[in-house]
């Protein structure tokens, strides 16, 4: 998946699609079914499917690159900047639609980004790259609490405590809230959990037990 979605301009969509499964010699019925399936799972109307590229929008080209890419289900999947062309609103709307897709589970994914926020959204492991030399690969907390020389820790310090805070899940802050609970799930984040409390008068308390816990969290973890 390019960043530019790098569909056939002369295809339409549903050729687009399907040109993995027609030089794998899929039948049309399988290819048809398999492309319907994931224009629902994209949030794509199949009436798009007699278009060409340059009828979509950069969202919908995207997404279909990314129905290209997935329909024959191969192991590994290898991204280029895919979401770098899009305005912030459509690429958020993507990143939740992206993480949502059940065909990603047992995938190797490989993202090139120069976005941090993104991979640190994405990313279940980063390679941070200076030159074209590795300088450290580890997991969005690793990076944060224990990195490797001082490029790594200066290279995240402008985006550090927000992304501490999305890389801190409720489930880690356990041992500082004791018997508090909160109405999110284990996995949410410190940050969209405090969105949600921040809306809401009647949650100051959650608001400043959370904000409490978080802080001692992250102080063992400097330590």
């Amino acid at each position: 998946v390019m960043q530019y979605s790098g569909l056939f301009p002369h295809y339409t969509i549903r050729e687009n699609i399907a040109t993995v499964p027609n030089l794998l010699k899929w039948d049309k019925k399988k290819i048809e079914e398999r492309t319907h399936e994931l224009l629902t799972k994209l949030n794509l109307s199949s009436d798009i499917l007699t278009r060409f590229p340059s009828e979509l929008s950069g969202g919908q080209q995207q997404r279909v690159g990314i129905a290209r890419a997935l329909i024959a289900n191969s192991p590994i999947l290898l991204m280029d900047e895919p979401f770098g062309a899009l305005d912030n609103i459509t690429k958020a709307d993507i990143h939740s639609e992206f993480k949502s897709l059940e065909e990603l589970k047992n995938k190797t994914i490989i993202l090139v980004t120069h976005d941090v926020q993104e991979a640190f959204e994405l990313g279940h492991r980063i390679c941070l790259m200076d030159k074209g030399k590795i300088i450290q690969i580890g997991t969005p907390k690793e990076m944060l609490y224990h990195p490797k020389n001082d490029f790594v820790k200066e290279f995240f310090s402008s985006n550090r405590l927000l992304l501490e805070y999305k890389t801190t899940i409720l489930k880690d802050l356990k041992p500082f809230l004791s018997d508090f609970q909160f109405d999110f799930p284990e996995n949410s984040n410190v940050w969209n959990s405090l969105q949600e409390l921040n809306l809401d008068s009647q949650k100051t308390e959650h608001y400043e037990r959370l904000v409490k816990a978080f802080n001692e969290y992250r102080k063992r973890q400097i330590l």
